[in-house]
């Protein structure tokens, strides 16, 4: 066969076939990068960048995050001691009431501290409600002898720190009137109704501010010289 086809001229051609067949590697670096036409050229200067020719890996040059300063006036109580909620500060510089002696003498007042228990027993058939904190519990409640119904009901925790009264002298006497009759409720539902902003969680600031309640808090800070220092 080998003799055959070197007669016919065929073996020569097939090894000139063989010899052309290998592949050889192409040289893109003369037909230069591709790119886009969106990046920077020398038409277009307004994109050029100059490229990044050193890396600095130096811990002393990390970026630190920059620090702020903001002034905030600071709104002092009585005791000179000033606020550190900003929810109260808000309150006392955009609220409009204004109290006189007629709700100082409003105010009530306890004996003795009142021990307040955190564990109180939730029950939504067999509970009753407090008109400040609207929570359904077994505990013991007031009960104004004037309006004798849910709005005169008060728990021991918001009796004492909303307005500085005990809870247990409160249900020894006979003729005890609730917040609410008085016209010196902070509940959120009462001060809406007046078009009074809600104190929000006060009963704390006002006690670490020397105050007996968050009533007395509001009623003694809303009194016109002390408002009128205030817008000063």
């Amino acid at each position: 066969n080998k003799a055959k086809l070197k007669e016919l001229g065929i073996a020569a051609t097939k090894l000139e076939l063989k010899t052309k067949k290998t592949n050889s590697k192409i040289d893109y670096s003369a037909l230069g990068r591709r790119s886009s036409s969106r990046l920077a050229t020398k038409d277009n200067p307004a994109l050029l960048v100059e490229p990044l020719t050193e890396f600095v890996d130096d811990p002393e040059e990390d970026i630190k995050p920059t620090k702020v300063r903001v002034k905030v006036r600071r709104v002092t109580g009585n005791n000179g001691v000033p606020m550190v909620n900003s929810a109260v500060e808000h309150l006392l510089r955009t609220s409009k009431e204004v109290y006189g002696p007629e709700e100082i003498a409003k105010l009530g007042s306890s004996k003795n501290t009142y021990l307040i228990n955190r564990d109180k027993i939730y029950d939504k058939d067999n509970g009753t409600t407090c008109h400040q904190c609207r929570q359904k519990t077994l505990d013991k409640k007031t009960w104004c002898e004037y309006c004798g119904g849910l709005k005169g009901q008060f728990c021991g925790p918001c009796l004492y720190q909303r307005y500085g009264e005990n809870l247990d002298e409160v249900l020894e006497l006979t003729d005890w009137m609730c917040p609410v009759c008085r016209d010196i409720c902070n509940c959120s539902f009462c001060r809406v109704r007046k078009g009074l902003m809600p104190t929000g969680i006060l009963a704390p600031e006002a006690i670490g501010q020397g105050f007996a309640s968050a009533a007395h808090f509001l009623i003694y800070s809303f009194q016109p010289e002390q408002k009128s220092l205030r817008e000063l």
